[in-house]
């Protein structure tokens, strides 16, 4: 799961695993990296589904139940702003907005996003938002640089509305 506008136009897409320890590269053959297909996407959740092939096993990240989601709780972002890889970032939910209207690069977006003072900056968006459970809350996809600390994921909620689109159409 990552954004639609992080994958969009792409002429193909490699997904990267973080390496074991504190070790960061950029090459993906050292981590068991994957090609990858768009199997689904929503430019108006901004939100892309996709497939690959691993030689590795991985464990899902579990959804958080939008109703425990709570303005003030603490929750983790991890992306790779600036090309600076597998960096963590952490800070607090400022509020929660049910069926926003925003825009990216000339595309308009609706859904319900969190919006929080976690920084993230470009290279984070398509990233985990995740709480103190580890259950993932939002994907991190854009920062209002107008002002301070206003940055937003797009909610489990508007997730699992993609999730179930995707799934009832195939």
């Amino acid at each position: 799961l990552t954004n639609w506008h992080v994958i969009d136009g792409a002429q193909y897409i490699r997904l990267c695993f973080k390496p074991e320890g504190r070790t960061v590269t950029t090459d993906c053959k050292d981590t068991g990296g994957a090609f990858a297909e768009l199997f689904n996407y929503s430019i108006e959740k901004d939100l892309a589904l996709l497939t690959f092939v691993g030689k590795k096993k991985f464990k899902g990240i579990e959804f958080e139940d939008y109703d425990n989601i709570k303005v003030g709780e603490q929750v983790h972002a991890i992306g790779h702003p600036k090309n600076l890889l597998w960096s963590y970032s952490k800070g607090i939910i400022s509020q929660i907005r049910d069926n926003y209207n925003y825009e990216i690069e000339g595309y308009k977006h609706f859904s319900t996003v969190i919006q929080m003072q976690t920084p993230i900056s470009t290279g984070n968006s398509g990233g985990p938002l995740l709480n103190d459970s580890g259950k993932l809350v939002g994907i991190n996809t854009w920062v209002n640089s107008s002002g301070q600390n206003l940055n937003f994921a797009i909610s489990i909620n508007s997730i699992s509305a993609f999730f179930y689109q995707v799934v009832n159409q195939k």
